[in-house]
């Protein structure tokens, strides 16, 4: 037998009228009745031919209701008079046990229904439109072209690279393109000023000291730490147009360090030796006051 392990069955099949008649036809009783045809469904479900009730003996029934087998067959007899069995096979087995049951369906499953219609009637005709807005490839900006719509400080260091490239006369790719660690005087092509880097002999002039001993600063110490950072800072950012006054902010940066370290307790470094000299005349006093 073939293993199916359930079957259908319709909601008022216990409570069919059907079943009375048949036991008034074949004088048994409605559970007999009832047991009856629920062993031949079953039976009929497992057999290799589906929905035969061959190879179903009565005695089996009899024995489990504990009726006589004339009983069971009178039963049997009176399904075929009445049609529930057509020959040794329940009738409409067919259309009651191998089509779908037509259960409701949520909105969700409806809409995966009709995708998969339209899908299908697509692919049959070959063109497969499902609804969808194709978005076309947007193009490709090649890597060498600079957008100038950018920040004015981005768009200058852009103009002006491309000057310098004009003047030099060399195709550059991004790739290949060498990192500029110089700038040249004069003006470019668009009439901005340009900066220049630090000469690498570069010292502070006599206003320039002065400015920084005013300020409380150390031009000679001030002075070598000032060129040593700009000679080893790359690119556009170690160009300016006047080193002086970059001098002055770099005197104004040191001079509020220093202050700050003497609102601390830290004493202000001068080059004429004054502190040393009153702390030298402190210690003397200290001496005599306590030899």
């Amino acid at each position: 037998m073939t293993a199916y392990p359930w079957c259908k069955l319709w909601n008022e099949a216990p409570d069919d009228a059907k079943w009375l008649t048949v036991a008034e036809m074949a004088g048994s009783s409605r559970p007999v009745v009832w047991y009856a045809f629920s062993k031949a469904l079953t039976h009929a479900n497992q057999n290799e031919k589906r929905g035969s009730i061959t190879g179903l003996h009565s005695q089996v029934i009899a024995s489990w209701c504990q009726v006589s087998v004339d009983e069971v067959n009178r039963i049997f007899q009176a399904f075929r008079e009445l049609g529930i069995l057509i020959g040794d096979r329940i009738a409409k087995w067919a259309k009651r046990q191998t089509e779908k049951m037509q259960r409701g369906r949520s909105a969700t499953a409806e809409r995966q229904a009709r995708f998969r219609e339209r899908k299908g009637a697509a692919v049959a005709q070959g063109t497969l439109d499902l609804g969808v807005t194709t978005v076309p490839p947007r193009p490709v900006t090649p890597v060498t072209s600079v957008d100038l719509a950018l920040h004015p400080s981005v768009t200058f260091a852009v103009e002006e690279e491309r000057d310098l490239e004009k003047e030099e006369g060399v195709l550059r790719t991004p790739s290949t393109q060498p990192i500029r660690n110089d700038c040249k005087n004069g003006a470019s092509s668009s009439g901005r000023r340009r900066g220049a880097r630090i000469p690498e002999d570069w010292q502070p002039d006599a206003s320039d000291r002065e400015f920084a001993r005013t300020h409380g600063v150390d031009p000679e110490d001030a002075a070598i730490e000032f060129r040593n950072y700009w000679l080893a800072e790359p690119g556009q950012r170690a160009c300016k147009l006047n080193w002086s006054l970059v001098w002055q902010n770099r005197c104004r940066e040191l001079a509020k360090r220093l202050g700050a370290n003497r609102g601390r307790g830290f004493a202000m470094h001068r080059d004429d030796g004054s502190s040393l000299l009153r702390a030298a005349r402190r210690a003397l006093g200290e001496e005599a006051r306590y030899g």
